[in-house]
């Protein structure tokens, strides 16, 4: 990917992550996982697009194309996430704070350097 692609799709990243450069890079790391994912899916097909440029990360979520696989991936995450129990899901938010502390650590060093 160009620079400039690669500058374009950071900089809607970070709104997507509402300026958190951490959310922002756990957002990128994600697709980039989605990109390496199944052959055939259309998840995959969707993260590559979004990460060569050919597509923007909120129009390829809300296409007609992969916007209901994206809706249902999440629904089914958010059905896992509420049936879990109270203790689980406050250790899931724990990890995900750890993660982002490490990537905000990471960022500032990288930043001052």
């Amino acid at each position: 990917m160009s620079a400039a692609k690669d500058d374009a799709l950071w900089a809607e990243l970070m709104d997507v992550a509402g300026g958190d450069p951490a959310r922002a890079a756990l957002v990128r790391s994600s697709l980039r996982s989605l990109a390496a994912g199944p052959t055939h899916s259309p998840l995959r097909e969707m993260a590559r697009d979004v990460l060569a440029g050919r597509s923007e990360f909120r129009a390829a979520a809300l296409s007609d194309a992969y916007g209901p696989t994206f809706t249902t991936a999440f629904q089914t995450f958010c059905k896992h996430y509420e049936r879990a129990p109270e203790s689980k899901r406050r250790e899931v938010v724990a990890k995900g704070n750890v993660i982002l502390a490490k990537l905000r650590e990471r960022l500032s060093q990288e930043e001052s350097q």
